[in-house]
């Protein structure tokens, strides 16, 4: 994928059963190629009964833990820039 523009991305993890077996997290609620064409923006994560998200894209962004409802919200994520720092 060379240029993607997403906006508006609900990602939840929901795992049932006990959660000494079912402690699953998420590393990345999306994954996406280092291009500078990508951009991200307004994601929602939200982490039901067991685990969670680490992070949002690519390892940025807050984590999600259980019951928890997060936002990245503002400027779009610009992969370009974010592996330049």
């Amino acid at each position: 994928m060379q240029v993607h523009r997403a906006w508006g991305l609900g990602i939840y993890s929901f795992f049932q059963g006990e959660a000494a077996v079912n402690d699953i997290r998420l590393e990345n609620s999306v994954e996406v190629p280092d291009n500078p064409g990508i951009e991200i923006s307004h994601i929602i994560n939200f982490a039901g009964l067991n685990g969670g998200i680490n992070h949002v894209v690519n390892g940025l962004g807050p984590a999600t833990d259980v019951g928890e409802l997060t936002l990245l919200d503002g400027d779009p994520i610009d992969e370009s820039s974010v592996y330049d720092r």
